[in-house]
């Protein structure tokens, strides 16, 4: 859980956190799927064809992926 927001550092924000933050397993698009705050993300990665191709890598290899095509397009 995050205990203190936007704490001013000399190289950025911080946030403080009390426990150990576990990124989400399985990959993006079931991620995306449930969740109305992140449509627009999956009805942009369905509209060009790419949700097949993303549900078949990790979560974190899917978000390197998507921002590689983002920078290269």
């Amino acid at each position: 859980m995050i205990t203190a927001f936007d704490l001013a550092a000399t190289n950025g924000m911080v946030h403080v956190i009390n426990t150990v933050m576990m990124p989400p397993t399985g990959n993006i698009v079931d991620l995306v799927v449930g969740n109305n705050d992140l449509s627009t993300l999956l009805s942009k990665v369905q509209s060009v064809g790419l949700a097949g191709t993303l549900q078949g890598f990790s979560f974190h290899f899917s978000l390197l992926y998507l921002i590689y095509r983002y920078t290269e397009s």
